[in-house]
């Protein structure tokens, strides 16, 4: 730094010196610090240049499982229940049993009775006759262990085969996405108990991180899109990740 003519003309020179002086001194010891500080590993600081242009980490695409089990999106270890362990800790095995890639005889052979080919089963529920509807009710009883009342409400002693409840539209729902869109690995079809295997309900949910692990290896892992495209979780939970599907669903 230098004393510029103005400085000179209102300040005496040593005591521009001596201020001049002061300035180096403290300019040297600030490079000084700064210097030690990068020999013992540097700082959180930011430099000027870089302020603002961090770069966040990477994250997981949105619907997959990250390395603890819970999909990108989600909180790990977390369901709304507060038991949930922490989510550093070991993830728990799931109850739930694999995917079930063979179909059950009694259940083929119920769908063969209205000329209907597990291969090659209409989209949608609502495109069956009613010997096919008939015989399709039929393998839902025997896929899930359940009798029609398990989706059709009861009007005093009789069934009322007309009101739709939260099941009957979960299991259109279920048909057309599952069924309808999704196959084996090997190209093969799945069906109504290759998931549930004699259960109304056969998830455990007790967990999001071991369920997450569980639908990595099941449903990601095992099935195919029929339509050739990526198949991964946000087939059926969307983009961003939706976990609970089936509550959008029974609406």
């Amino acid at each position: 730094m230098r004393c510029t003519p103005r400085i000179q003309a209102r300040t005496p020179f040593a005591s521009c010196l001596s201020s001049c002086s002061r300035w180096s001194l403290a300019l040297s010891l600030t490079l000084a610090a700064a210097s030690s500080t990068a020999a013992c590993g540097g700082s959180d600081s930011t430099s000027p240049d870089s302020a603002g242009t961090q770069t966040a980490p990477t994250e997981p695409a949105t619907g997959e499982p990250t390395a603890n089990g819970t999909p990108a999106g989600e909180k790990p270890g977390s369901n709304g229940d507060g038991g949930q362990p922490p989510a550093d800790g070991p993830i728990t095995p799931s109850t739930t049993p694999p995917l079930q890639l063979e179909t059950d005889k009694a259940i083929v052979d119920a769908l063969a009775v209205a000329k209907l080919d597990l291969g090659a089963l209409p989209a949608s529920l609502a495109e069956l006759n009613p010997r096919q509807r008939s015989a399709v009710m039929k393998s839902f009883t025997l896929a899930l262990g359940t009798t029609c009342e398990g989706c059709h409400s009861k009007s005093g002693d009789q069934i009322d085969f007309k009101v739709e409840t939260p099941n009957i539209k979960v299991t259109k729902k279920m048909w057309s996405e599952y069924v309808g869109k999704l196959k084996k690995k090997d190209g093969g079809p799945i069906y109504c108990d290759s998931c549930h295997q004699k259960k109304m309900k056969f998830l455990d949910t007790a967990d999001n991180r071991s369920l997450g692990v569980w639908m990595k290896e099941n449903f990601v892992s095992k099935l195919a899109r029929k339509d050739g495209n990526s198949h991964a979780c946000s087939t059926c939970h969307g983009s961003p990740f939706n976990g609970p599907i089936l509550d959008a669903w029974e609406k």
